[in-house]
């Protein structure tokens, strides 16, 4: 067999693992970022519902400051009436985007909170989030991201 052919299939080879890693690397963002996202929601501290209302998720652009759209399911949803499950399934739409898309140069996932407000809270000036909110869940990400290489492997 001559050097050539093999040569050749090395690179079919090469070419066939890393877009299974490529893949693989999609989905381990998408279950890692979306648990944070849940956690992030599930952390906050309800008053109004407006800090919890206001998280949310963007690939590869920072966030700009959105009102939530229905004043009343905002209000009803942080007590658990829904609002937390259509921002998750928003996120889960954002992620799923990126299914197939070239990561080689790279892949950011942000996490915000406009709310005026997210600062004093995240220094622990609530007593239902002393420690903050995304400082728990930033502490908890190498544990997230572990399980979603394990998922995905």
């Amino acid at each position: 067999m001559p050097v050539t052919s093999n040569i050749n299939q090395v690179i079919v080879d090469l070419k066939r693992v890393a877009a299974d890693f490529d893949k693989k690397s999609v989905q381990i963002v998408g279950i890692s970022s979306l648990e944070m996202f849940r956690q992030l929601i599930s952390l906050s501290p309800v008053d109004t519902g407006y800090y919890r209302a206001t998280h949310d998720l963007t690939i590869n652009n920072k966030s700009s400051f959105k009102q939530p759209a229905d004043e009343a399911l905002f209000n009803q949803g942080s007590r658990g009436g829904g609002a937390e499950e259509a921002q998750f399934q928003e996120a889960e739409s954002r992620l799923g985007s990126i299914t197939g898309r070239d990561i080689s140069k790279g892949l950011s996932v942000f996490f915000t909170n406009n709310a005026p407000y997210s600062q004093p809270l995240e220094d622990g000036h609530s007593l239902q989030a002393a420690q903050g909110i995304y400082t728990i869940v930033s502490k908890k990400a190498p544990a997230i991201i572990k399980a979603a290489v394990k998922a995905v492997t």
